[in-house]
């Protein structure tokens, strides 16, 4: 038998009990079964029947709150719904209601708003969809009643749809032949509503099958010219239920017009017609008429009214397209009908020949249409066995050499455009003379000549006189008449070419031309030359200008050595003018066609020496003295000999200079000499002495009194000491006497000088093979004031040469691995060149550390160093460099 029991549940509702029976008594159960829709107190009791207990219970229970009364919907549109429902009964004022809906044709999540009154209206729904609604009642404590649904379509009735989906607005139509373009605008209220768009189009003939899209435009192929056809676009929406639609009407296409002729075609202009389309010309019928160009572009329009139209000022040998579009009354287009022309280049007119034995003067006149068109002339000739040969020209006329007599030739000039065009040759045969006819021309100067000729035997015996006709680009046809076979013609243009022809007149008045020849007359030489400023290096040439404006070629010749170079104008500036250099200068005139004149103007040019300076004065202890006239950028040598042995030596580009306090003693005599320095070469000196007393001499006397001197001071010693003296001795002694009475001031000077020359900075040549040959160029003209030693411990920097044998960056990195990195170094990059103009690579880019320094300079084999701006360049830069960046170590 079972263990279970039956338990009896009872409990009252008010007047009435009810009773359930379960195996196990459950509280739940019984509350469950009661509804949470009911309020008031419950009696509970519970009854177990094998023990027989009984147990009551009294909860109380809260009442559920009432719901509302049934949605009802008062109106519906295609996008808003209007509902309505009672209040629940003894609802308070302040009862709220929750209002949920949900669209049941699309899914989506459902929407949830809270209100205080018992009706709402809902906007932005989607046309022709189903809805669900659900309303609650809410009390103040936010407890929720049960709820009342109703579910409704936003269209009540089949008729209402095509009112409430609007109708496509703005529709527009664009006919083409075969086609129409159609398109229109978005009805207001359907950007959020899912949709499309049908389009039908039919005719009476035919029915195209209908278009969906969902673009705002569309085109319909397909469509016959003629036809009219009916369009009607309409608004579907997602559930497939279509607005109402708006209509149109596709007219029938424009047809193109007739065939385009062209009337008459000039080398500027053409002149089109073309048939209306249907026949007929209408009164408000237009043509846009439409030409390009294959080279000078466009495209140019024009719109007419008539079916004629003359097109100007078109480029001759120019290919142009040409095209005629009719235009409706509303501004529809037909299909467009196009012609393609070439536009003819004319031809050369007026050709002439005069003709030689072996040269031929051609003369042609330009068609007025090519006035206003960029254009030149071709010209060709040939005769039968040789292929032709060919000259292009710009002018009107030109001259043939180089014929052969009594040869017939075929001659053609054309017009060739600048856009490629090229006209029909004008042609003409000729036939040379022979060469017994041939007149002869002699200049006899620029602007003469001696013309001369021969005549048969039969001739010799006719009377006769003769009429020389000659004629120039720049001058009319002149003639002269004379009786003797040979005549002097004058005032001729110079540099300009010539056709002489010789006529006969015999004494029955018949004339007969005898010979012809072409000759041009001489190029004018340069006037006189002058020498209007030299200096020692340099000099400057002038001569006289000519009537016209010529170049001129200047030819530099010294020693073995010969350069030429061109000039534009009368004056000419020979620089880079070395110690006892002799130069031989030629100027020759340059005519046209880089024609030479016959006639040379030579100037022989030596190199006079740097002039010393002038005025030596000397006052106490400062010594003065004057520039040379004509110099620029010079430096001075100032030194101070006693007894066969150099006391001072100092270079300065000042024209003064201060002996210390107690650099001379009386009792003791001196010799001064003051040099003028010039790119490193130097005057001979102003001697100055001082006798025991103190008393002046000059010049020779003074230098006879030193001829035990060694040694005659030069630029390398002065540039030995010039760091510590160049700038020393600025400062003025004033004192009573001209020498100082110190017993010691000669020690002092000496033991300073020993101390100068220890300061002396000192350098190691890095080079090897070649480059060994040229170092002394570096040492006696660059680093005159360095001193050399043997090794890279020993020096204070590196000078490293290179030699360019391939190309620049290869030797240079070659060079550079092997110089050694822990010294300041400069780097000489020499080019090979006998050219002192040669412009070279810049190498400084080579520079791998911030104490290197990298110069290019030019040499050419045995002269070495050129006297060239680059390496006077090269020279300051490496001097600077030094000064700044190289400083004494100590021994």
């Amino acid at each position: 038998m079972s263990n279970s029991h039956m338990t009896n549940q009872k409990w009252r509702n008010g007047d009435e009990w009810k009773v359930t029976s379960s195996t196990k008594p459950r509280t739940e159960d019984v509350l469950s079964s009661y509804g949470a829709c009911q309020s008031g107190g419950m009696d509970y009791q519970t009854a177990h029947n094998q023990n027989q207990m009984e147990t009551s219970l009294e909860l109380p229970v809260r009442k559920a709150l009432p719901c509302p009364g049934p949605i009802v919907f008062p109106s519906a549109t295609h996008d808003t719904l209007s509902l309505g429902w009672k209040p629940p009964e003894g609802c308070a004022r302040d009862q709220k209601f929750r209002v949920s809906w949900r669209n049941e044709s699309s899914g989506g999540c459902p929407c949830s708003v809270v209100v205080p009154d018992t009706k709402l209206c809902i906007q932005d729904l989607s046309p022709g969809e189903t809805y669900h609604f659900t309303v609650a009642a809410i009390n103040e404590r936010g407890e929720q009643s049960a709820s009342v649904s109703a579910t409704k379509n936003t269209v009540y009735k089949m008729e209402s749809i095509l009112s409430d989906i609007p109708v496509p607005e703005e529709l527009t139509v664009k006919r083409m032949e075969t086609s129409a373009q159609l398109s229109w605008t978005l009805p207001p209220g359907m950007e959020r509503t899912p949709h499309n768009f049908l389009i039908f189009c039919r005719s009476h003939e035919q029915s195209p099958p209908f278009i969906t899209t969902t673009s705002r435009s569309t085109v319909i192929t397909g469509l016959q010219p003629h036809i009219e056809y009916a369009v009607r676009v309409s608004v579907a929406c997602g559930n497939g239920r279509e607005g109402s639609p708006a209509s149109c009407t596709i007219p029938p296409a424009l047809s193109p017009p007739g065939p385009i002729e062209l009337t008459s075609v000039t080398p500027t202009s053409v002149s089109l017609g073309w048939r209306p389309p249907g026949g007929g010309l209408t009164k408000r019928q237009r043509f846009r008429v439409t030409w390009r160009g294959e080279r000078s572009g466009g495209p140019h329009c024009t719109v007419t009214p008539g079916t004629h139209l003359r097109i100007q000022d078109l480029s001759p040998g120019e290919k142009y397209e040409f095209t005629v579009t009719a235009i409706s009354e509303s501004g529809e287009q037909s299909p467009s009908v196009s012609i393609i022309q070439h536009i003819d280049v004319p031809v050369p007119e007026e050709l002439t020949v005069k003709k030689t034995a072996t040269s031929a003067h051609l003369s042609w006149t330009v068609p007025a249409s090519m006035e206003r068109t960029d254009h030149t002339f071709l010209v060709s000739y040939g005769c039968r066995g040789k292929s032709p040969e060919f000259i292009s020209t710009a002018s009107c006329s030109t001259v043939i050499t180089g014929l052969q007599p009594d040869t017939e030739y075929t001659i053609n000039v054309s017009i060739v455009c600048g856009n490629g065009g090229q006209s029909q040759p004008a042609s003409k045969t000729i036939l040379t003379v022979e060469d017994s006819e041939t007149l002869r021309v002699k200049s006899l100067s620029p602007t003469s000549v001696e013309v001369s000729w021969s005549l048969s035997q039969e001739m010799n015996r006719t009377p006769r006189k003769f009429l020389i006709s000659y004629i120039c680009e720049e001058t009319e046809l002149q003639t002269i008449t004379t009786h003797s076979c040979s005549t002097v013609i004058t005032d001729l243009k110079e540099d300009s070419q010539y056709l002489f022809t010789v006529s006969a007149t015999l004494g029955s008045g018949q004339t007969v031309e005898l010979a012809s020849s072409i000759f041009c007359t001489d190029v004018p030489p340069p006037g006189p030359v002058q020498i209007t400023s030299k200096t020692p290096n340099s000099v400057c040439l002038m001569w006289k200008s000519l009537e016209r404006k010529y170049s001129y070629m200047v030819t530099r010749k010294c020693c073995r050595l010969e350069s030429s170079f061109t000039v534009w104008d009368p004056s000419v500036t020979i620089q880079d003018i070395g110690p006892k250099d002799v130069l031989e200068i030629t100027i020759v005139t340059l005519g046209r066609n880089n024609r030479q004149s016959s006639t040379s103007t030579t100037v022989r040019y030596e190199w006079t020496g740097i002039p010393p300076p002038t005025n030596v004065e000397v006052r106490n202890n400062r010594v003065t003295w004057r520039k040379p006239a004509g110099l620029d950028q010079v430096s001075f040598l100032f030194t101070v000999c006693s007894k066969g042995s150099v006391m001072f030596n100092v270079n300065t580009e000042n024209t003064e200079c201060t002996l210390p306090k107690d650099a001379l003693q009386l009792g003791s005599s001196y010799v001064m000499y003051v040099t003028t320095i010039v790119n490193n070469a130097q005057s001979s000196p102003n001697i100055v002495g001082i006798s025991e007393d103190g008393t002046l001499t000059q010049d020779k006397e003074a230098h006879s009194k030193q001829s035990q001197l060694p040694i005659t001071p030069s630029y390398a010693d002065a540039k030995a000491t010039s760091t510590q003296h160049g700038t020393s001795h600025s400062t003025s002694y004033h004192q009573e006497s001209l020498l100082p009475t110190s017993e010691d001031a000669r020690s002092k000077y000496s033991g300073r000088s020993q101390t100068e020359a220890k300061t002396r900075k000192k350098y190691y040549i890095h080079a090897s093979g070649k480059t060994l040959k040229y170092c002394s160029d570096f040492k006696n003209v660059w680093l005159q004031r360095l001193a050399e030693v043997k090794s890279v411990d020993a020096s204070d920097m590196v000078l490293a040469v290179c030699m360019v044998v391939s190309r620049v960056g290869t030797d240079v990195e070659a060079a550079l691995k092997e110089i050694p990195g822990n010294k300041p170094t400069v780097l000489v990059v020499m080019h090979h060149t006998f050219d002192p103009h040669y412009v070279v690579p810049d190498s400084r880019k080579y520079a791998r550390r911030d104490d290197m320094l990298v110069v290019d300079c030019l040499f050419y084999e045995d002269q070495g160093l050129l006297r060239c701006e680059t390496n006077s360049k090269a020279q300051s830069t490496v001097l600077k460099w030094i000064d700044a960046k190289v400083i004494v170590l100590p021994d």
